[in-house]
């Protein structure tokens, strides 16, 4: 990773910061998609330089960082025409190149299972009735629930849900891990990765 580009949310009385995140995060997904590659690689990562995950704090901050290997790559991402409706409510830097010193930091998406379909699977897998696997798990203290920090989604591709905003949202909980040095690779549309390192400073 040699390249970067920020974006500050800029939120104001009307628009909060967790509502930006929304509708910034979709449209960065949405570019992301329009540059990956036939195996469904993308080679811009993305990593959040105010992420607190501590005590009672946590959140992604106020910054988004778009990193790549290659200068061209952000270019051709071409971030400015993704969030020119969103003009008023984000700073976007020029493309930069990453300093020498930094920390190495992985940032991968959590996938967390909804109690129903915890439920769901068990039943299926043991044989039992979904209520009493659902009852269980509530016994259990298991959840499904997750305190990382998180942007809202919407997915456009969910099918065989009971309504639009049903099928459509979701919560991605972004989980940030320190490592001890650079690991190469590619990313999801998320620009999110579960091998691949990006510098974080």
């Amino acid at each position: 990773m040699k390249y970067y580009q920020d974006i500050t949310l800029l939120p104001d009385t009307e628009d909060d910061l967790y509502f930006l995140w929304e509708k910034t995060y979709q449209q960065i997904h949405i570019a992301l998609v329009e540059i990956k590659d036939a195996h469904n690689r993308v080679g811009v990562g993305v990593s959040f330089p105010k992420y607190c995950f501590s005590g009672e704090i946590k959140n992604l901050g106020n910054k988004l960082r778009l990193l790549s290997a290659s200068k061209d790559l952000l270019m051709e991402l071409n971030v400015e025409k993704w969030l020119s409706r969103l003009a008023d409510y984000v700073h976007i830097t020029r493309i930069r190149e990453v300093p020498a010193e930094f920390e190495v930091v992985m940032f991968s998406r959590k996938v967390v299972k909804s109690n129903e379909k915890l439920a769901k699977e068990r039943s299926k897998h043991l044989g039992v009735p979904y209520g009493d696997a659902l009852a269980s798990l509530k016994e259990g203290g298991r959840s499904g629930r997750c305190n990382l920090p998180f942007i809202q989604m919407t997915s456009h591709s969910t099918a065989n849900a009971k309504s639009f905003e049903e099928k459509n949202r979701f919560p991605l909980f972004i989980e940030k891990q320190n490592v001890n040095k650079m690991v190469g690779g590619n990313f999801d549309s998320y620009g999110l990765s579960r091998l691949a390192t990006v510098p974080w400073f």
